[in-house]
């Protein structure tokens, strides 16, 4: 059982290891209350819905710093650090849905930490590189991981099409990829003076 501060924090990217204060550790854990439900399979069944919870949970974040008048770099470095002690929480205690957080983390949290993810990840799954895109079939070596683990940020990109209408105020986006060339996904992607929204479906037998 692993005590103390985590293995490899000296060491690796993102890992500069403090005690957290309580407000941090309360933001980390929110932050790892949100994400625990990528270690359900039927609450998320795929690596692209993974991906879009994930997304939504940080981008949730980003947004409720700008409401707060808060200044985008502080709102980044407050993220970052929730991430590196959630890691870290993640790492020492290993929950159940430790593993597919922590790959999702690893595309796409911050460059400052998605090391440390992976890197941790990695550990899990008994060293034997769990790393986004390795492919070498090591999801299955972390205990309970969804099937989809492996796909993450492992997409091949279709194509793209956009339109916008006669005002230039609204512009819509339509992407297409697949992962791993298997079933295929399409992102529909909305934008206006009010925001973005994002609605994603999923199509199988495309390839």
């Amino acid at each position: 059982m692993r005590r103390g501060r985590p293995r490899g924090a000296a060491t690796r990217p993102g890992a500069t290891w403090q005690s957290p204060s309580p407000a941090r550790s309360e933001f980390a854990d929110a932050l790892a209350g949100e994400l625990k439900a990528l270690g359900d399979p039927e609450s998320v069944p795929s690596a692209f819905q993974a991906e879009v919870a994930t997304s939504v949970v940080l981008g949730n974040v980003t947004e409720a710093g700008t409401r707060q008048g808060i200044k985008p770099e502080t709102t980044r470095e407050l993220l970052v650090e929730a991430i590196r002690h959630m890691v870290a929480g993640l790492e020492r205690r290993t929950p159940p849905y430790a593993y597919p957080v922590l790959r999702a983390l690893a595309g796409l949290a911050p460059p400052e930490v998605a090391g440390y993810a992976a890197e941790t990840a990695a550990e899990l799954a008994g060293d034997r590189g769990a790393l986004p895109g390795a492919g070498d079939g090591t999801a299955s070596a972390a205990a309970g991981a969804p099937p989809w683990v492996d796909d993450l940020a492992r997409i091949t990109p279709g194509a793209c099409h956009v339109t916008e209408d006669e005002f230039g105020e609204t512009l819509a986006m339509l992407c297409e990829f697949s992962y791993r060339g298997r079933d295929g996904t399409a992102l529909r992607l909305r934008g206006d003076r009010q925001g973005v929204a994002q609605r994603g479906h999923h199509a199988s037998g495309r390839g």
